[in-house]
């Protein structure tokens, strides 16, 4: 994930911008793609899971510095989404922002990341403009590096309706912002104040639902800055109920549910709820175990393991010393 959000943020703002087989090119290496869903929303972020194969399996731990970089460089990929019509001519184009495939400890020939893309319209002049086709297109996911493609999958854009309409228009109008918002958990007043609205106001819109994930992690990023991992269950405990509900606001393998997922996880540490921690913490390595957000779940179960090791020595050690 684009660092464990994303570090191409600049890329994306210059590009301003069912699983078929996978695409192979020349050295047996392809991708495979995986859509979220099959319908979206416009302005609706697109999110798709890549899987690259490698058919040269990545080796991590070689000892000459030039192979090691170039091990390395076989998993940095530039990834596009790009819709194409009946003719296969490309109509719309996004980068698919926070999909990196990560090293793995040991020899591998699979890895998976998943990502959002932010479709761009044409003649935006170095600004933001969102894309306003709707229809059905076939997707693709393009490494502009290899030219190598991932199978075609069928999508369909279309046009907001009734209360959505009005959301659709606040969540346009928090461009370039909501990139921040979404992406970095970062926010201007404006950003802020529209996002605060769909999350109130159109909670069940897929608008409203980014809007109340991205604030209540923006929540939790303020809230372990200022207190510096202290404070309890009247700090954390407000936090833990807002990051629960941006957990529910998605399903399965969206990227911002397994973000919240694990900083709800950390949260419920701080608050002082070890036994919730350890619950959600496997909740998200069944959901997501792959990639950093899954190396990062691993590292916290064992952290809560010593803890429940510690407070057990600590509550038997009361118990034996107890006047009764």
């Amino acid at each position: 994930m684009c660092g464990m959000w994303i570090t191409s943020l600049g890329v994306c703002l210059m590009l301003a911008l069912s699983q078929a087989p996978a695409a192979q090119n020349a050295n047996g290496d392809s991708l495979a793609a995986n859509v979220y869903r099959k319908s979206f929303l416009l302005y609706e972020p697109l999110v798709v899971e890549v899987t690259l194969h490698l058919e040269e399996p990545f080796r991590p731990d070689v000892e000459d510095p030039h192979e090691a970089v170039r091990q390395l460089g076989r998993l940095r990929r530039r990834l596009d989404v790009e819709l194409r019509d009946q003719h296969n001519e490309t109509v719309r184009k996004g980068l698919l922002c926070d999909a990196e495939f990560l090293p793995t400890e040991s020899p591998a020939h699979d890895f998976q990341a998943g990502g959002l893309a932010f479709l761009q319209g044409p003649d935006r002049k170095g600004e933001f403009l969102h894309s306003e086709l709707t229809g059905t297109f076939m997707m693709v996911i393009r490494d502009r590096g290899t030219k190598l493609e991932s199978n075609a999958l069928r999508i369909t854009i279309v046009a907001p309706t009734e209360d959505a309409t009005v959301a659709a228009q606040l969540f346009k109008d928090s461009f370039p912002g909501a990139l921040m918002m979404i992406l970095e958990q970062k926010a201007d007043e404006k950003t802020l104040e529209h996002f605060e609205r769909l999350a109130s106001e159109y909670p069940e819109t897929p608008y409203g639902k980014y809007a109340l994930a991205s604030l209540a992690l923006i929540r939790w990023n303020n809230t372990r800055r200022e207190q510096n991992d202290k404070g309890g269950q009247e700090i954390w405990g407000p936090v833990a109920a807002d990051l629960a509900k941006a957990v529910g606001a998605f399903d399965g393998w969206h990227p911002l549910r397994g973000q919240a997922l694990f900083r709800l996880s950390i949260a419920q540490v701080m608050a002082g709820n070890s036994a919730e921690a350890r619950r959600t913490a496997q909740m998200l390595s069944t959901d997501f175990p792959t990639g950093e957000l899954g190396h990062k779940t691993r590292q916290l179960l064992s952290e809560l393991d010593t803890m429940g090791a510690r407070d057990s020595l600590g509550s038997n050690t009361v118990r034996e010393n107890s006047p009764e």
